[in-house]
Parts: C-alpha cells; sequence; structure tokens
C-alpha cells in the first residue's frame, strides 16, 4: 500500500474518479439505449406512416382540387345551356305554333285534295278513253 506520503494527487484523484464514472455511464447508456430502442422502432415507424398518411391527403387534395375544377366547368357548361334554351324557347314556341296551324290547315284541306285527286283521276280516265289505242308502245 502506498504510504499517506505518497498520496496521489488531487488532479490525478478526480481523474480516476472520472473514468470510473464514465465507465459506469457507458454500461447505463448501453441499458438506455436497449430500453429505448421499442421506442425509436415506435417512432420511425410512426414517421413513415405519417409521411405516407401526409402523402395520401396530398393526392385527395389534388383529387379534390381537380373535382372543383370539374364540377366548376360542368356548372358553366350547364349555365350556358340554360342562357341557350331560354333564348331558344321563344324561337321553339313559334315553331309548334306554326307548325299546329300547318296542321290545322292541312287537316282542313283533306276533304279537297281527296276530292281533287279523284277529280284527277276521272279526267285521266276521259283523257284514256279518248286517245287512240295503239298496240305499240
Amino acid at each position: 500500500m502506498p504510504e499517506e506520503n505518497e498520496k496521489k494527487p488531487l488532479w490525478a484523484e478526480s481523474m480516476e474518479q472520472f473514468q470510473a464514472f464514465m465507465q459506469a455511464g457507458q454500461s447505463l447508456q448501453k441499458v438506455w439505449t436497449q430500453a429505448m430502442q421499442p421506442y425509436s422502432n415506435l417512432v420511425t415507424t410512426g414517421e413513415s406512416y405519417l409521411k405516407s398518411g401526409v402523402d395520401a391527403l396530398e393526392q385527395f387534395q389534388k383529387a379534390v382540387e381537380t373535382s372543383e375544377s370539374y364540377l366548376k366547368s360542368c356548372a358553366e357548361t350547364l349555365e350556358q345551356f340554360q342562357k341557350v334554351v331560354e333564348t331558344s324557347q321563344p324561337f321553339l314556341k313559334s315553331l309548334a305554333d306554326s307548325l299546329e296551324q300547318y296542321q290545322k290547315i292541312i287537316a282542313t284541306s283533306e276533304p279537297y285534295l281527296k276530292s281533287w285527286m279523284d277529280s284527277l283521276q276521272q279526267y285521266r280516265k276521259v283523257i284514256d278513253n279518248f286517245l287512240p289505242h295503239t298496240d305499240h308502245p
């Protein structure tokens, strides 16, 4: 054993205590690292899920934006179509009225036209009777 006269300097003792503390800390660090490993894995997995979730949300947002644009375009097209229909309505009503008038005229004229056609048939028969008959076409 070293004698008390051969006492180590204070800095040497401090250094030995520090080294002992560091060695003890290394064991504690190893145990702490092993204990934290499942949580570290969980955080890594969670980060991956969060990244996938953020990517999916961004894609969904793009789909929503595309759908909004499409729906806006459809709404504009429907508005234009409605304007065309509204503009065409007076013309179509006028056309329907004219067709109705023509239908009435035709219905009224039908007996006269039938009588006229019958007269033409009789006239043709009369003419055929007066024409000389030939055997040559």
